[in-house]
């Protein structure tokens, strides 16, 4: 998709580079497929076994609510079965480690530069390059 859309803007006579909205409709698609790539859930080896049993249980119910929330962000669970699998879902936790701007990208990255700082000591003078 980048190569994509940079192809298209260095065109000659391209009539996508002149197009205010094109820039920013591109950007979002890539975004939402790199979130939609780099997600994923995480939940403790402990509760594995016994989360996956309990959704296999309300699978039906996880359609209806998810039917809801797409016709509504604000729709509340109503049947017990809702209200139980908002439960479940609320035991998930996502993590996007490699979304860049993500709190998890930021973690990584520090992480990387504590680790770079003690294999090589601490620099003296740092410089940040910003395009």
């Amino acid at each position: 998709m980048k190569a994509q859309v940079r192809n298209l803007l260095r065109q000659d006579d391209s009539p996508f580079r002149h197009d205010p909205h094109f820039a920013f409709i591109c950007w979002n698609m890539i975004q939402k497929r790199e979130i939609s790539t780099n997600t994923t859930f995480r939940i403790s080896s402990s509760l594995q076994r016994n989360l996956a049993n309990e959704l296999r249980d309300i699978a039906p119910s996880l359609t209806t609510l998810a039917n809801k929330w797409n016709n509504s962000v604000d729709e509340k669970p109503c049947t017990t079965q809702e209200k139980r699998a908002a439960r479940i879902l609320r035991r998930l936790q996502a993590s996007t480690k490699s979304l860049r701007g993500s709190v998890g990208y930021k973690l990584c990255r520090r992480n990387e530069i504590r680790s770079l700082m003690k294999k090589y000591s601490t620099p003296a003078l740092f410089v940040t390059l910003n395009p």
